[in-house]
């Protein structure tokens, strides 16, 4: 099974989205090999080795694929939004794209996470199956943390706790 963990490298791994024509600055090698990379830098020197994923998507360094979209015809194409199974779609579901929704991993990374295999110990030598429903349609506004912003909804209809006693209230 796959899990999804933090980066913490200084360069993304973006690989499918492209390829490296040339190399990126590396930070200086540590002396302790155990050590994360940033530990004795300063941070101007920091800020210079590290690489987001728009910085690296951006940089003359990387090379795009053609699958990445150049238009709004190609977002459309792209789009999770299907004519013969929606009858009265809103405008968002025309350019919605899958990996917004969650529904499948694409060549598009939005997190600077990596993939790490974990082995779990079966004890009854059968997988976990969680049922539900599965053709239920996404929602864009009720997938949490889709657009991430201070004024966001993330609790239960406006209502949250106080950070004095605990007791809810709603704003």
């Amino acid at each position: 099974m796959k899990k999804k963990v933090r980066n913490q490298n200084y360069l993304p791994q973006i690989t499918n989205e492209g390829k490296f024509i040339c190399p990126f600055p590396q930070p200086p090698v540590q002396q302790n090999r155990d050590a994360i990379w940033y530990k004795d830098l300063s941070p101007h020197d920091r800020l210079y080795y590290h690489q987001t994923l728009s910085t690296t998507r951006w940089s003359r360094c990387f090379k795009q694929t053609d699958k990445i979209p150049k238009d709004s015809l190609d977002f459309a194409l792209l789009s999770t939004y299907n004519n013969l199974t929606e009858v009265f779609p809103k405008k968002v579901d025309t350019v919605m794209q899958p990996e917004t929704c969650g529904e499948k991993e694409t060549f598009r990374k939005l997190r600077n996470t990596r993939q790490i295999t974990v082995n779990y110990n079966m004890r009854f030598q059968h997988p976990l199956i969680i049922g539900g429903i599965t053709h239920e349609k996404v929602e864009p506004n009720s997938v949490k943390l889709m657009i991430s912003g201070p004024h966001v909804q993330l609790t239960n209809n406006g209502y949250s706790r106080q950070e004095g006693d605990g007791n809810p209230f709603r704003y």
